[in-house]
């Protein structure tokens, strides 16, 4: 998915003092996208309010999409999910099918069947994916646990970043790759900016940005303007890290 196919979303409010797109930009870009994928959580919180959390969460999944195209799309669905309380992947009873998406409309895609292993205590975050023939994703989401603060990520985390030339003739002049050991809310990816010339080198452009990651999940993000410069990452709760 690039998203410089997606509709234009203009606001200042999306660029920072020195006019460097804030993550919030890559975000709406993919909901603006014209295809897009959703995923709708019930209940939506673990927590009523700050005194009373719920005393029971085995959430429940409803998967949606949008086709602003004027032509039908036959594409696959592709689930997956980790319980991130047992820090183990989870298998889906339907863990694929094949949809097709209506033009200029959302389509319901149903109500995902929850395996028998979820108890109270699981925290699941489910990937849905939305996949072609060539196996291109099209549009692609993450769906956590919330409140966001209440997740304490393991101190082994690790995030692996690379970085190579791209193909000649590609729209991008390199390609980082990510992987990781765990679930990856919010990744951030930015120019090593430590050194001295650093108020002389311009922003680099990004394919894609803020990204959520599955363990294990390798992605490719195409970037202009790094001018030898390496890739730093930063992440929700990297702090704890």
């Amino acid at each position: 998915m690039q998203l410089n196919d997606c509709y234009p979303v203009t606001s200042w409010s999306f660029i920072d003092y020195y006019l460097r797109v804030k993550p919030s930009f890559y975000s709406i870009c993919r909901v603006f996208a014209p295809i897009s994928v959703g995923i709708e959580r019930t209940p939506l919180s673990r927590w009523i309010d700050e005194d009373y959390p719920r005393k029971t969460e085995i959430p429940q999944f409803s998967i949606f999409a949008h086709n602003t195209t004027t032509a039908e799309l036959s594409c696959t669905l592709v689930l997956a999910a980790y319980d991130f309380a047992a820090g183990e992947r989870v298998g889906f009873p339907s863990e694929k099918k094949a949809v097709t998406l209506l033009p200029g409309q959302n389509t319901e895609l149903g109500e995902v069947e929850n395996p028998k292993t979820l108890t109270d205590d699981s925290l699941i975050v489910l990937s849905a994916s939305l996949v072609d023939d060539a196996g291109t994703i099209l549009a692609r989401i993450v769906n956590w646990p919330e409140p966001f603060r209440y997740l304490h990520w393991p101190k082994d985390t690790r995030i692996d970043l690379g970085t190579s030339k791209a193909d000649e003739g590609a729209a991008w002049e390199d390609i980082v790759t990510i992987k990781a050991n765990q679930p990856i809310k919010g990744l951030f990816l930015y120019p090593d900016y430590d050194r001295s010339e650093e108020e002389n080198e311009p922003e680099p452009v990004w394919e894609d940005n803020m990204l959520d990651l599955m363990p294990g999940e390798q992605m490719s993000v195409g970037v202009k303007g790094l001018r030898g410069r390496g890739v730093k990452s930063k992440f929700l709760a990297d702090w704890e890290m």
